[in-house]
């Protein structure tokens, strides 16, 4: 065969050759899209069904202002939430209680009536106190969205634990070295409630002073 014609038929096989790559090139791309817009609805259809009928976190208060009365200097605390450090002294400084606090954040979503807990361990960092009887104690309660740490409606529900009760106490009888934990186990409002569609879970501190960390939660569907 003349060289030109072979030479036209490898042209020809080169350029039959682009075109498929061409081709399939552009079908692989079309696939991959076709994938990504099937996982977007697929995203985009979960998004939607997330949103399920309860109780949502709305709204987290710190209550950790440091006491400004006349026996200011007998207080002090370091609050982060979950992590609080408080302190008791006497007038003379002498004699002290200094306790951690940790607790576990409540979830973020709870269906009506559902049972869910709140831990708590204490600390004792300083527990100096002869017959000074100073105590730092918590308490878990759900009350109404505007009720501040220390107040409470005769709709207050206190959350227990099977060891401890409604209160987690550490300070005169305890020694040096105590830690102790309370799960607080309690039970999500239902909707015929007497707190409307918001409600307020609220854990207290308190060694003379009261201290506190307020989770409000909103109702949805």
């Amino acid at each position: 065969m003349h060289p030109k014609g072979v030479f036209m038929k490898v042209k020809i096989m080169m350029i039959s050759i682009m075109v498929c790559l061409v081709l399939l090139t552009g079908c692989i791309n079309q696939d991959n899209q076709n994938g990504d817009n099937n996982a977007n609805d697929n995203s985009n259809n979960d998004d939607n069904n997330t949103l399920i009928a309860g109780w949502y976190l709305k709204e987290i208060v710190d209550y950790d202002d440091p006491y400004n009365g006349s026996s200011a200097s007998q207080y002090g605390i370091t609050y982060s939430r979950g992590n609080v450090s408080t302190n008791h002294y006497s007038a003379d400084k002498i004699y002290e209680l200094s306790v951690r606090t940790n607790w576990e954040a409540p979830p973020d979503y709870m269906a009506a009536e559902e049972e869910f807990s709140v831990e708590v361990t204490k600390k004792a960092l300083v527990l100096n106190l002869q017959l000074l009887g100073y105590y730092d104690t918590t308490t878990v309660y759900i009350d109404n969205n505007t009720i501040e740490p220390g107040f409470a409606t005769v709709s207050k529900y206190s959350l227990t634990d099977n060891t401890h009760g409604a209160t987690l106490s550490l300070g005169q009888g305890d020694t040096p070295d105590t830690t102790k934990t309370a799960i607080f186990n309690g039970t999500a409002p239902k909707l015929d409630n007497p707190y409307g569609n918001k409600f307020g879970l609220i854990i207290t501190i308190q060694n003379g002073i009261m201290y506190g960390t307020k989770y409000i939660y909103e109702w949805r569907e």
